[in-house]
């Protein structure tokens, strides 16, 4: 009876730390057996998938596939950015789930842009037809290409032949038409990660056209500021500002 009651308690931390590592590997192991492809801060990668599905990832983006797709649907799971070429499939349809969101196709191109950290969830189709799933309600819309589908303050909304430059990490090109100057520093905020600052706010209705291969913050704030008869001041790494002006005219 001794011996049995100096043995109790080690059995029974046994038994605890039994049901502890089982109930470990059973919630935050991958039982899915995802592989996982993923960039960081400057850094944009390309790859295929095994249906031969082509991916060009935008920095700080992370897809988790599988390494067959073996079940009835091609189910990935992504945050970030990317361009996605589906390898066409019509009886087994492609789906990435975003954290909001879900896509599904059976064969086309667009870019998603799904960081965790923003607040809307883009899709810009350029080939083919995509289906954009609000997860929760399940509420969706049917994109084809030149349309841009927009998910934010749990909506959903279908733009006609947006005025983006949503491939420019990709193709490194920046175009604007008419864009107001606003919408331009918003543009390049975005796409180079400065801050700019437009001191006097009535220039921000002044509009910009041009194209610029090889786009740079530096070049384009500077022609923008020639052309506006501004002056461009660099007040720190990647920070800008914009003085003077007077009308757009």
């Amino acid at each position: 009876m001794k011996s049995q009651r100096r043995w109790f308690p080690l059995a029974a931390a046994t038994v605890i730390l039994l049901i502890a590592g089982l109930w470990w590997i059973n919630n935050f192991t991958n039982r899915e057996n995802l592989l996982v492809f993923s960039t960081v801060e400057s850094e944009k990668k390309d790859f295929t998938l095994a249906d031969g599905t082509l991916v060009s990832l935008n920095e700080n983006s992370r897809l988790s596939y599988p390494a067959a797709f073996e079940n009835p649907t091609r189910m990935v799971k992504f945050s970030g950015e990317a361009y996605f070429d589906i390898a066409k499939n019509p009886s087994k349809p492609f789906i990435i789930q975003t954290t909001d969101t879900k896509v599904e196709v059976v064969g086309t191109e667009f870019n998603l842009r799904a960081y965790p950290t923003e607040v809307k969830t883009e899709i810009l189709v350029s080939a083919g037809k995509v289906n954009f799933q609000e997860k929760t309600t399940k509420n969706s819309i049917v994109l084809i290409a030149n349309q841009q589908g927009i998910f934010a303050n749990g909506k959903l909304k279908k733009v006609e032949n947006p005025k983006t430059n949503t491939y420019a990490w990709k193709s490194g090109v920046l175009s604007y038409k008419d864009t107001p100057l606003k919408d331009v520093l918003l543009d390049l905020e975005r796409v180079f990660k400065i801050k700019t600052e437009l001191q006097n706010q009535a220039m921000g209705k002044c509009t910009l056209s041009g194209q610029f291969p090889n786009a740079q913050p530096n070049a384009i704030l500077k022609y923008a500021a020639t052309f506006l008869k501004m002056e461009l001041v660099e007040v720190a790494k990647n920070q800008f500002r914009l003085k003077g002006g007077g009308t757009c005219e």
